[in-house]
């Protein structure tokens, strides 16, 4: 998990831009990288936190964003800002693990499905009952 940041991070004048650490991360600079992930972990966690609401699902994929995001850092335009880049990463590991988990929801559904003889007797019942019941209510 990442450490807890200050509230607000603020750079000195002559800190180097985004644009300059990630020419320098992409060249294999780890330090570099490493200021990129501190500039901007508390935004890629909101960004976690609001898709997911829950703190620990938030730290983990945040930190997945981070790793995913290093790994691709050669598809990253240098000419855009990296803020709106790395939260839309985020947000799409996020959804992406969302859709994971209701698919998995679904299959442990139809696993948990009751197909014995005794659920075919108990469903015939039910719908004679309710047809008796209909026929009982139902004007001469």
């Amino acid at each position: 998990t990442f450490p807890h940041p200050l509230l607000y991070y603020t750079l000195a004048m002559n800190a180097p831009t985004d644009r300059d650490l990630i020419l320098r991360a992409k060249r294999g600079d780890a330090e570099a990288y490493s200021e990129i992930v501190t500039r901007h972990q508390t935004g890629v966690f909101n960004v976690c936190y609001r898709i997911l609401h829950n703190r620990n699902g938030a730290e983990d994929l945040a930190q997945e964003t981070f790793m995913r995001a290093y790994n691709r850092l050669n598809t990253f335009d240098i000419e855009r800002e990296f803020a709106p880049w790395i939260k839309r990463v985020a947000a799409n590991l996020c959804l992406n693990h969302i859709e994971a988990q209701k698919v998995t929801l679904e299959l442990d559904d139809e696993r948990d499905e009751d197909k014995s003889p005794l659920s075919a007797v108990k469903s015939h019942l039910f719908r004679a009952r309710k047809l008796l019941a209909e026929k009982l209510h139902a004007p001469d």
